[in-house]
């Protein structure tokens, strides 16, 4: 199988192609897209194996398709060990790619068209909540313009924050509740927020987006080592860890952020990075989804009476979720702004 910039005018029709070719008896089964990719500029590509049907997307764009395709991957021919390459051809007469590929994946499943669309358009603002609303109301608004609203429970209110109000929650009942849904179709992700803790309590989450204790993704004031850290599971209970090298100080406010890009993990503290991993193979969306998930600010899947995990005491300020790995420039142009304003 096959994705070339261009076919020729006689299995190609002049435009960017995809092509699965059965070894058996030499059929083969084409996706067209609707131009060739253009010289000189940058492109996101992607092609979508979905049952019998392939989809290519150009800039996060369904460029073409066609049904009815019998083969995946695994039934290519299974006798001799597979030649794969990225920019050669199989054919010794075909010419080799004249170019650049940056941040080539392949995913074992099939992305939807948002996930492949946030692919092609990083860092777009998913959620945003400010918490400069006042005491009377428990509904903050999600200025990202999304929707994506979200309700004070237990003992929280709104205090003097970072930059005008912040929400503080008390350590024992007080938490954010997120809709669910926010982490369906993120790939690469951000999230960036002001912390001032008055305690860092052992696994006091800044959050926790998950489905239960089966599968969740956290940022906790105080993980393995007493250390600030990043963890992901899966919902076979694998655990994926980026930790800090530093412990979380209380009764400052500091800027943290974690990134995910592709299996590139990493923790920053007040713009500058703390901790990296390079081996987490699973991403937002891949956490089991077959209930509605939990998505929390200050509270833990493990929060009792299902556990033990302490509800985090402190306040939170300015909160954003992103589409996308913002670069170390975005996260610290933000981080720089705020503190110009205080």
């Amino acid at each position: 199988m096959f994705f070339t910039v261009k076919g020729d005018q006689y299995t190609g029709n002049n435009v960017a192609l995809f092509r699965i070719s059965n070894y058996s008896n030499n059929a083969y089964y084409d996706a067209y897209a609707n131009q060739a990719l253009p010289a000189n500029q940058w492109v996101h590509v992607a092609v979508v194996m979905q049952t019998q049907t392939v989809t290519i997307y150009l800039n996060g764009t369904a460029s073409g398709s066609t049904t009815g395709v019998p083969l995946a991957p695994y039934q290519l021919y299974p006798y001799a060990a597979a030649a794969n390459y990225i920019g050669s051809s199989q054919w010794p007469s075909d010419p080799y790619l004249n170019g650049i590929i940056d941040d080539f994946r392949i995913y074992q499943g099939a992305l939807s068209s948002l996930q492949i669309n946030e692919l092609a358009n990083p860092t777009v603002l998913n959620t945003y909540y400010t918490f400069d609303q006042n005491n009377g109301t428990l509904v903050v608004t999600d200025s990202s313009g999304n929707g994506h609203n979200c309700t004070l429970e237990g003992n929280s209110s709104f205090v003097q924050g970072i930059s005008n109000n912040a929400v503080s929650l008390d350590g024992s009942s007080g938490y954010v509740l997120l809709p669910s849904g926010i982490e369906a179709n993120l790939v690469d992700f951000t999230v960036a927020t002001w912390v001032y803790a008055r305690s860092a309590a052992s696994w006091a989450r800044i959050f926790d987006f998950g489905f239960g204790t089966s599968s969740y993704m956290i940022f906790t004031v105080s993980g393995n080592s007493n250390l600030l850290a990043f963890e992901i599971v899966n919902y076979r209970g694998t655990t994926y860890t980026v930790s800090a090298n530093k412990a979380f100080p209380t009764n400052q406010w500091v800027h943290v952020a974690v990134t995910l890009t592709g299996e590139i993990g990493t923790v920053y503290f007040n713009g500058t990075v703390v901790g990296n991993a390079t081996d987490i193979p699973v991403s937002p969306f891949q956490l089991f989804s077959g209930a509605a998930a939990q998505n929390y600010i200050g509270k833990s899947q493990w929060a009792p009476p299902v556990g033990t995990d302490p509800y985090f005491n402190g306040l939170i300020d300015d909160f954003r979720l992103y589409q996308g790995a913002l670069n170390s420039n975005q996260r610290f142009n933000r981080f720089s702004w705020i503190i110009k304003c205080r």
